[in-house]
């Protein structure tokens, strides 16, 4: 929205320059207004066609103004890593902005583009540093007059993209391997009736729903929907409910995560969850979640523990030893 409003009043801007009548302008402005909406507007046609207009309504608008601590201490905690981000960025943008003699048009643009790709990345707060890639493609273009400065700017360019290289090419590689082989044996630790019996991740990647075919036993299943305070109020659904309804389901497997590095905890949740594992289930697997964090987060596993005794109970009875004793 910001971006787009900031590139429309920047044609604006040039359209009365050169002396574009104003109702030809309010034509225009109208048009841009409408083109910018159709993509929106159909989407909701679609939603309201099938019935479900207030959840898609709720889901994409109203829930992001009921979400917690979107500046608090946590908030503000991202805010300072974001700015670490940004800063190198920030201030080699400022140098090109500097450099360019003289200024045109499309300068003001950039330069305008990204003043408020900064509001963007600020404006829901919640502060992930993700939120400021708006920022940074404007500035990287920016950046690049300071790059062409003739004593430094080479080198300047060399520093920055080094680690980059080097990320991308080498160390990417060797995180890819270990991941894919934290996720090979997950795969192994996760009963094979994910897909009948149900899996239910509190705390993990949830792309393990998809590689094990699994039935869901909720609607809310990316994770910080219930462990997060932050979400607490946003699901449209009180999100105890919501967590005790999907354990009712009882799930075959859970998945949740010991220790957790997540800060933003839904207590009422932490301890819902905790009490049925201890009633109801058994730690079955310990594995690292994440390569960049392994030995200091692990992905537990845990089997409702009536299956458990089934499959023991089967162990007993074909054991090898009555195997011996059955006829042929």
């Amino acid at each position: 929205m910001f971006e787009g409003a900031a590139i429309g009043l920047w044609l604006l801007w040039r359209m009365r320059r050169a002396g574009v009548p104003l109702s030809r302008i309010g034509a225009i402005v109208t048009g841009f207004a409408l083109l910018g909406l159709l993509p929106t507007l159909a989407v909701a046609v679609g939603y309201a066609a099938t019935g479900h207009f207030q959840a898609w309504w709720f889901a994409g608008y109203q829930s992001q103004l009921l979400k917690h601590g979107t500046a608090g201490p946590v908030a503000l905690l991202r805010l300072r890593e974001m700015a670490g981000l940004l800063g190198p960025v920030a201030a080699i943008a400022a140098l090109g902005a500097a450099r360019i003699r003289p200024w045109r048009d499309e300068h003001i643009l950039l330069a305008g583009w990204a003043m408020i790709g900064l509001i963007d990345a600020l404006a829901l707060g919640g502060f992930w540093p993700h939120y400021a890639l708006p920022f940074a493609v404007p500035a990287a273009i920016l950046a690049g007059h300071a790059f062409a400065a003739p004593r430094w700017g080479k080198i300047a360019f060399a520093v920055l993209i080094a680690y980059p290289c080097i990320d991308a090419l080498l160390l990417d590689r060797v995180t890819a391997a270990d991941e894919r082989r934290i996720a090979t044996a997950t795969l192994a630790a996760i009963p094979a009736d994910a897909s009948t019996r149900c899996l239910f991740i509190y705390e993990g990647p949830v792309i393990y729903y998809h590689l094990t075919h699994a039935c869901l036993v909720t609607g809310y299943a990316f994770t910080d929907h219930l462990r997060s305070s932050a979400e607490a109020d946003a699901l449209g659904q009180d999100s105890h409910a919501a967590l005790r309804e999907a354990l009712a389901k009882r799930p075959g497997t859970i998945l949740t995560l010991d220790p957790s590095l997540w800060t933003e905890r839904n207590t009422t949740n932490d301890h819902i969850i905790a009490a049925t594992l201890a009633r109801d289930y058994v730690r079955t697997a310990s594995l690292p979640h994440r390569h960049y964090s392994a030995g200091r987060e692990s992905l537990i596993v845990w089997r409702r523990r009536d299956l458990v005794r089934q499959l023991s109970s089967l162990g007993r009875y074909l054991s090898p030893s009555t195997m011996r004793d059955q006829p042929a």
